[in-house]
C-alpha cells in the first residue's frame, strides 16, 4: 500500500472544521471534513493564530533561524563569488573555514 500524501489546508478550512468541531466533536468533524482528529486537535488549539492569518495562507510556522548569522554570511560569499564567475557547489561551502566546526 502506498503511504498516505501530505495534503496541505487553507486557513479558512481549519477555521470551518475547529467550529464544527466546537458544535459537534473532534471526532465528528475529522470524519465529516476528512481529516485526522489529531489535525483538528491541533487546529483547535491554534485557533486564534488562524483567525489572525489571511485565509487563503496553509502553514502554521513560527521561529527564528538557529543559524541565521550563518546563513547571512554564506548567502555574502556566495554571492560574492557568484560575481567574481566563480562557479560555487556545496563542497565549496563546506570548505570554507567560517562554515567549519571550531
Amino acid at each position: 500500500m502506498a503511504p498516505a500524501r501530505r495534503r496541505k489546508f487553507e486557513a479558512s478550512f481549519k477555521l470551518k472544521v475547529v467550529n464544527f468541531a466546537k458544535e459537534h466533536n473532534n471526532c465528528a468533524a475529522a470524519s465529516q471534513y476528512g481529516v485526522t482528529e489529531k489535525m483538528v486537535r491541533d487546529w483547535k488549539a491554534n485557533e486564534d493564530a488562524l483567525k489572525s492569518m489571511p485565509r487563503s495562507k496553509c502553514a502554521l510556522r513560527r521561529g527564528t533561524p538557529h543559524w541565521s548569522e550563518l546563513e547571512k554570511h554564506v548567502a555574502d560569499m556566495v554571492h560574492e563569488h557568484r560575481q567574481n564567475g566563480y562557479v560555487v557547489t556545496r563542497n565549496k561551502i563546506q570548505l570554507n573555514p567560517v562554515m567549519s566546526p571550531a
